[in-house]
């Protein structure tokens, strides 16, 4: 069967496991399986005889650190900053993104392809909502390990107050860079 290159809306309608062609990457089927590290990598991280024979590998992970805004906005400068201590002290690597490649590599892996994305905002774009809302969910975890409290935070008006401290500077803000990074295993 030929592999056919499809659109990403007609992806939900095609049938399971016919091939597909994806950005130029070529599919044999479209059925996906979780994660499964534990048994397709050794604890050295090298890929098993488990991993299925041109499989694909596929990794997202930030580069936390790119967040920021421009000109100096405080109050997001504030937020970011709370939310990259947070990381740092529960040991995420704010710098894993980069690190994909290397890693690929390291666990036995063909070249992976690599693409990076971030989003850019000012005051009325979607940036101000998503940095309230990652504070609102992490803030019993910022409180553990006493980066802020609740009274300081004023988590209720945080995303209004990103919003008018970036009116103020008439600046934009970025959010942290996502990298994905993909290889087929050996066949």
């Amino acid at each position: 069967m030929c592999a056919e290159t499809i659109s990403v809306e007609s992806a939900t309608t095609a049938r399971i496991f016919d091939p597909l062609t994806i950005n130029g990457l070529k599919i044999r089927n479209r059925v996906a399986v979780a994660p499964m590290t534990r048994v397709s990598a050794t604890e050295q991280g090298h890929a098993t005889d488990r991993m299925a024979p041109g499989g694909i590998v596929v990794f997202q992970e930030m580069e936390l650190t790119t967040g920021r805004s421009y000109p100096l906005a405080p109050v997001v400068e504030t937020t970011q900053v709370r939310i990259l201590d947070f990381f740092s002290r529960v040991g995420v690597d704010a710098e894993m993104g980069p690190k994909l490649y290397a890693i690929f590599k390291a666990a036995g892996l063909p070249s992976p392809r690599l693409r990076v994305d971030g989003l850019v905002s000012g005051a009325d774009g979607i940036l101000p909502t998503l940095l309230a809302n990652s504070v609102r969910a992490l803030l019993p975890q910022l409180q553990t390990v006493d980066i802020t409290n609740a009274e300081d935070v004023e988590i209720d008006t945080l995303e209004e107050r990103l919003r008018a401290d970036l009116v103020r500077t008439g600046g934009i803000i970025t959010s942290p860079l996502y990298f994905g990074c993909w290889a087929r295993s050996a066949e």
